[in-house]
């Protein structure tokens, strides 16, 4: 790590970087090519993360948050100063070793927009499709699912926090659009798609294996407001055990290699979140006491795990968001994904799905566009699609 490259480049301070020398993580683990440190202190936990492959950088802390990312806080600095070497070069390796698998939509655009070469989803990677609502993310969503099953012929594992899908029947009417549309294709097989529904966050930190809490930091009520999420191992099991002649309970905890999420997503060709931001809404504040360090300690976690089962799996991971709105009238024009720095780093396709206003159907279908805002070497580009009634998204 050179510092005075970092100094010179305003990409840190002499104050953090001597803050680091006094800093260890908790706990220091390789997820691929990224590399995360763990921070527990005074009941508080902070996480921080590497990209190896670009070193793009994330972290829960305050400062790292008003910054916007643009600067490495004294736990980032602490990661790279413990890092070792030899770790860094094997995971280096076995990425490469890997082999890339590709999910494509069934819509050339969008595989064009969510990839370099134009084959779809890219495996180990997180990708986003981010809008208002009732634009048509959890269509899409459901739409690439269908086409994983008949490329690959194993099903999708489709995370339902917006409980769209709870309801069979309407489960069963949207599959059957994309059945009918590749029958021919499916050759009479129904298409398989596995639903886990986890309307709040607390039962989605416990399906990757975590438990999330918050912890106020006083009881006046507007202090309430303001709070830090912590998170831990969540209880697996209480196992007898026998010691001494004596037999009591032992508890078991979940940990990052060992979750509900990533034992069932064994076998699966995607992994889909629908979505991201429902379930952290409804626990974080709303304006004007934002808590980015709350919300971004959150969702790094998520994140990250969501990382964890790409990389063990190979399988891409397709998240939905919803827009930002803008503090001061809660309007949709700031154009960003919710969830701010965490999301602006654990993606490496981000995609904005756009209509426009006061849709109607013409011709059986609706015009939208598709806006990738971030692509792993690419440039901004837009495609246009049409969203068609009863069959999903088609080229023009």
């Amino acid at each position: 790590m050179n510092l005075q490259y970092l100094l010179e480049n305003k990409l840190t301070t002499q104050t953090r970087i001597d803050a680091a020398k006094r800093l260890s993580p908790t706990r220091l683990w390789y997820s691929g090519l990224l590399v995360f440190g763990e921070y527990r202190r005074e009941g508080r936990i902070i996480l921080a993360s590497i990209n190896l492959s670009d070193f793009t950088h994330t972290c829960s802390c305050e400062d790292h948050a008003f910054h916007k990312a643009n600067i490495l806080c004294k736990h980032t600095l602490a990661v790279l100063r413990n890092m070792k070497k030899e770790e860094v070069e094997t995971q280096k390796t076995k990425a490469e070793e890997t082999h890339t698998v590709y999910i494509s939509s069934g819509c050339p655009s969008i595989d064009q927009v969510f990839s370099v070469n134009g084959k779809g989803f890219v495996s180990r990677m997180l990708a986003a499709l981010y809008s208002d609502y009732n634009v048509g993310k959890s269509i899409l969503a459901i739409q690439v699912a269908c086409h994983a099953f008949i490329q690959t012929g194993k099903p999708a594992l489709v995370i339902d926090t917006e409980m769209n899908f709870v309801d069979e029947e309407a489960r069963q009417r949207i599959v059957g659009w994309f059945e009918k549309r590749w029958s021919k294709e499916l050759d009479g097989k129904p298409v398989k798609i596995d639903f886990v529904f986890k309307p709040n966050i607390y039962k989605l930190y416990n399906y990757v294996g975590s438990e999330g809490r918050k912890l106020h930091r006083g009881k006046d009520v507007e202090e309430a407001k303001m709070f830090d999420w912590v998170y831990f191992d969540a209880l697996k099991e209480m196992r007898q055990v026998t010691r001494g002649g004596k037999t009591f309970n032992h508890p078991v905890y979940y940990n990052r290699n060992d979750s509900p999420l990533l034992n069932e997503s064994e076998g699966h060709s995607i992994v889909i979140l629908d979505s991201l931001s429902q379930p952290v809404k409804e626990e974080m504040p709303t304006p004007p006491n934002q808590n980015f360090p709350a919300r971004a300690a959150c969702e790094n976690h998520l994140l990250g795990r969501l990382v964890d089962v790409a990389n063990e799996r190979n399988v891409p991971v397709l998240v939905t968001n919803h827009l930002s709105t803008a503090p001061e009238d809660q309007q949709y024009h700031t154009g960003n994904q919710y969830g701010g720095g965490p999301v602006g780093y654990h993606f490496k396709y981000k995609v904005r799905l756009k209509g426009p206003e006061g849709d109607l159907v013409k011709d059986g279908y609706v015009h939208r566009d598709l806006e990738r805002e971030r692509g792993v070497g690419l440039p901004e580009t837009s495609r246009s699609i049409k969203l068609v009634l009863n069959k999903g998204y088609e080229e023009y």
